[in-house]
């Protein structure tokens, strides 16, 4: 399985909804998520799937 999982933050600009969230990938570096943070959610989300 294969998925994306986006969190959706209150004031989040219509252009950045369904699709257009992608855009953000292309944020500058020091508003992107660090790759070892990124790894330490996808554990935890994981851990929480395995749970269920």
């Amino acid at each position: 399985m294969h998925l994306h999982v986006i969190p959706r933050p209150e004031p989040l600009p219509p252009h950045h909804r369904g699709p257009g969230v992608f855009a953000l990938l292309r944020a500058p570096e020091q508003e992107q998520v660090t790759a070892a943070r990124a790894d330490t959610l996808a554990r935890a989300l994981g851990l929480e799937l395995d749970s269920r």
